[in-house]
């Protein structure tokens, strides 16, 4: 009876599917292949910094993999209401990263648009921007 029940939920289920799976071959990356070994003290990694106590402001930063501590501000983006990008989202398209931008109003975070932004220099440049909608009055 459990041999019947076993079988019955493993055609149900797909579990044979499962253990006889093969892995995927399509990737988005075709034939590369990626990197996972790479020793410590190697990788450069950046990101979007947040405004910390050290440079007192917003902006793009950069890291050695073996001394995350030590990491640099490469390009300032400032600290001004209204005006400061600020990265919350975003993926590598060959050599640049493409930003979901947002804008900080009084700790408020506004949509702003998709950026390209240059992660050696930090320079960026808007290739789409939200359209602000006006809500009418009731």
């Amino acid at each position: 009876m459990r041999k019947k029940l076993f079988f019955v939920l493993s055609l149900l289920f797909g579990i044979n599917n499962l253990v006889s799976s093969q892995p995927n071959k399509i990737s988005p990356q075709g034939d590369k292949i990626p990197i996972y070994d790479v020793p410590d003290g190697e990788a450069d990694i950046m990101g979007y910094l947040r405004y910390d106590m050290k440079y007192r402001t917003n902006g793009l930063t950069s890291f050695r993999s073996d001394n995350p501590s030590n990491y640099t501000l490469t390009k300032d983006y400032g600290n001004v209401l209204g005006t400061t990008p600020v990265f919350t989202a975003g993926t590598f398209v060959g050599n640049k990263y493409v930003a979901y931008e947002t804008t900080l109003y009084a700790n408020v975070l506004m949509p702003h648009g998709i950026s390209i932004v240059d992660p050696i220099t930090g320079e960026r440049e808007s290739k789409t921007t939200f359209l602000k909608q006006h809500q009418s009055s009731y």
